[in-house]
């Protein structure tokens, strides 16, 4: 019987292999796989579509990748700081490169830094996630998976092994975490009266040792980040308008040479971190008096600065400078301590209490999303419609 014949002339592809249609409809793939004994081997595929036959040539590639790939015994710790310091510094701000290097330091180098990167598995990794569950948060578990899937992605992407073994590692549900994450505090009505009564006193007094004062009562008013009022500026003030404007934060992050190695921490004030958190907030009478008395203060002591919270020296102060007098402040006033983010969410909590709808509040508050504010005082916004409903008589 005479041999099938084509019925469309070959085609190469890419150099490795020819697809062929036949005469009878089949399609065809042929390799030639090398010499044996003198005689050419060749590996063939059939499939009835060209589709099928190209996903029969993609898994067949796949596997002959995965056979022929030599094991690079290059350490984890050596590939993840290549990666680290050329492929992902740039593209990032200070202070995440400071919060990815400690991660790494912290949390991974020890754990899998002299295995061949390429023999890591995902059962190496989930056994990481596993045991680091027992005694961190769930926050620092998402950083620590975070850098080892970019990591992983990247070898990907470069070529250097076919499947992310990332792909396959579980995260532990949030609530079945031994470290559970710190619940919100906040100030209540009295406690905030309390704190109200006590900078009053101190603003009426010589007493410098609560020069601050004004500045955490603005804080409170304005629920901005405490990053974002430590780089604010006279400037970005409208007494006239009662309102601010906020585009800048500051932050301490480690000074760093042209090779990425770290050194001091400095003060760094850049553009906010997203597009949502510049923003125009309205300032209230308690803001405005907050302000004049900082104004007032700085004329007395002859501080000549376009920083609002400054230093005697006019120059900008850290975010534990402002946390030490709030300290003392809850102290004195008899009242809960609570960190300098706690004024943001008693100041978001407050207004959803008093009916303010979640979209505003997510607004002045400079979330990306509703859904993380929603998220976030969805423990006030329940206790909101409870009271509701049980003012609601039957039906």
């Amino acid at each position: 019987m005479k041999e099938e014949t084509s019925a469309k002339i070959q085609k190469r592809r890419n150099g490795e292999g020819t697809i062929t249609l036949k005469k009878d409809g089949r399609w065809e793939f042929k390799i030639f796989l090398g010499t044996i004994n003198g005689k050419s081997k060749y590996k063939y595929l059939q499939a009835k579509t060209e589709k099928e036959l190209n996903r029969k040539i993609r898994e067949y590639n796949s596997d002959r990748k995965k056979f022929n790939q030599i094991v690079d015994d290059t350490p984890f710790w050596e590939m993840a700081e290549h990666w680290m310091y050329t492929y992902k510094f740039p593209q990032i701000r200070s202070s995440s490169r400071d919060r990815i290097e400690t991660t790494y330091q912290c949390h991974i180098k020890d754990e899998l830094g002299f295995i061949p990167w390429s023999q890591i598995t995902s059962d190496d990794l989930q056994l990481l996630i596993n045991r680091k569950s027992q005694e961190l948060s769930y926050s620092y578990i998402k950083k620590i998976f975070q850098f080892l899937n970019g990591f992983f992605k990247h070898m990907k992407n470069k070529g250097s092994i076919t499947i992310n073994p990332c792909d396959a590692v579980e995260l532990p549900r949030e609530e079945n975490m031994e470290i559970q994450t710190k619940p919100i505090v906040i100030f209540d009505d009295d406690e905030i009266k309390k704190l109200y009564d006590f900078c009053k006193s101190i603003a009426e007094s010589e007493n410098h040792f609560y020069k601050h004062a004004p500045a955490i009562v603005f804080i409170l008013n304005t629920g901005i980040r405490c990053g974002e009022a430590l780089a604010l500026d006279w400037d970005s003030i409208n007494f006239e308008k009662k309102e601010c404007t906020i585009s800048k934060n500051l932050s301490l992050v480690k000074q760093r040479d042209k090779n990425w190695k770290a050194g001091k921490r400095e003060k760094l004030v850049a553009q906010t971190k997203t597009e949502s958190s510049k923003r125009v907030i309205p300032l209230n009478e308690k803001a405005i008096t907050a302000l004049e008395q900082i104004k007032a203060y700085n004329n007395e002591r002859g501080i000549s600065t376009n920083h609002v919270i400054s230093s005697e020296s006019g120059d900008h102060i850290t975010e534990r400078n402002l946390f030490r007098t709030l300290e003392c402040i809850c102290g004195a006033a008899g009242i809960k301590r609570i960190g300098i983010h706690g004024l943001r969410h008693t100041f978001a909590s407050t207004l959803i209490r008093r009916g303010v709808e979640v979209s505003i509040v997510s607004n002045l508050l400079g979330h990306r999303n509703i859904s993380t504010t929603y998220n976030r005082y969805v423990h006030v916004i329940m206790e909101q419609k409870k009271n509701i409903m049980s003012q609601i008589p039957s039906i």
